[in-house]
Formats: structure tokens, C-alpha cells, sequence
């Protein structure tokens, strides 16, 4: 993964961690025990209206990527590409195109209020396991980044393309999707950076 240091230089098939300050952002990173609290993919460039990110908030919805220019501008917005040829990351792009729509559904939304202050009471007595969301119908957003990362790493192993393979099969070393935070996902890029 090579982090990107520009914001002309994000493209389709980018993954991003996102810093926000309102008070569910604060929430999230509170009781994940994280520094970043949400995550998504380019997903598409819509020629001159700019790039459209695939993110999971109550629903898995495209959004112009411009709504996170000012985290970028404040250095809360961390942008990585996986190292995978043309080919592969528009098969992984089709592909994750189709997770588009997906909804959480008002119950399964409600009920973060009980699942996230009980998950924090489990990361602070070690226990490193995800809360089951109740009633959700669709991944929630670092969940579908880390799928679209594997789903790089299959396609690239499969195509030839090594290099692009071994800069993303860290995805598989994450023992439980569900696990997975906007926070592991920055951590797990800057660890598998290439030169």
C-alpha cells in the first residue's frame, strides 16, 4: 500500500481512514479505542464532478469524495492505494460496486448505543473481539474496506500479479472481519508500505 501525499493524486480503487469531530465520530473512536472512526473506498471518478467514495453509514451509499476535502486539508484524512495493476482493481472495483444499497436499518442503527459502550468495556478488560450489531443486513464501513482489500489480494494472486499480492495480503492475516476498525485499517497500510 503507498499512502497518498496529494489530493489530485487519489484514484478510484484508494482506501481512506477519516478523522471526524462531531460526537458520534468521538463516540466511535472512544469506544473502539481507536484514533480514526470511519472508513471507505474510491469507488468511481464522475469526470468533471470529481470522485465518488463507497462508504457504509446507515446504508452502503456512494458520496462525492469533496466532503472529506477539509479533513484532508487538516491532516485527518489518510488516503492509501494498493499496489495491484489496472486489471485487478477494476475487477475488485466491479465487484464491490455490487455492496452498494445495503442498509443497516433503523433497529440495527439503535442499537450501536448498547453495542459500542459494551465493546469498550471489553477492550479494556483485553478482550479483542467485535460486539455483534443486531439485525444488520450490510457490512459496516471498515468491514467493507478490508473485504475489498482481500478481494484485491485474490484477484492479484490469481492474475500473476505477486507484487500486488504481497502488498495487500495482510488482509488475511486479520483473524476476524468484524474485528477490523477504521483505526486497524491505517495501521495495518502504514505497516505494509512500499518503498
Amino acid at each position: 500500500m503507498r499512502r497518498v501525499t496529494r489530493w489530485e493524486d487519489i484514484r478510484p480503487g484508494d482506501v481512506w481512514s477519516v478523522r471526524g469531530y462531531g460526537w458520534i465520530s468521538r463516540a466511535i473512536r472512544f469506544f473502539s479505542a481507536g484514533d480514526w472512526n470511519h472508513s471507505g473506498l474510491v469507488l468511481r471518478n464522475a469526470g468533471a464532478g470529481g470522485l465518488f467514495n463507497l462508504e457504509a453509514l446507515e446504508s452502503v451509499r456512494l458520496n462525492p469524495l469533496s466532503s472529506y476535502r477539509a479533513a484532508w486539508d487538516r491532516r485527518d484524512l489518510a488516503v492509501y492505494s494498493p499496489d495491484v495493476e489496472a486489471p485487478v482493481l477494476r475487477e475488485a472495483l466491479s465487484w464491490i460496486a455490487d455492496e452498494e444499497g445495503g442498509r443497516y436499518g433503523w433497529i440495527s442503527t439503535a442499537s450501536l448505543a448498547v453495542v459500542l459502550p459494551l465493546q469498550r468495556i471489553l477492550y479494556a478488560l483485553g478482550i479483542r473481539r467485535q460486539v455483534p450489531t443486531p439485525f444488520r443486513r450490510a457490512r459496516k464501513c471498515s468491514e467493507l474496506v478490508l473485504v475489498y482489500v482481500r478481494h484485491c489480494a485474490e484477484i492479484a494472486l490469481r492474475t500473476g500479479d505477486y507484487a500486488g499480492y504481497q502488498s495487500t495480503r495482510w488482509a488475511y492475516t486479520v483473524p476476524d472481519l468484524e474485528t477490523f476498525t477504521p483505526h486497524d485499517l491505517v495501521t495495518c497500510c502504514e505497516a505494509h508500505r512500499s518503498a
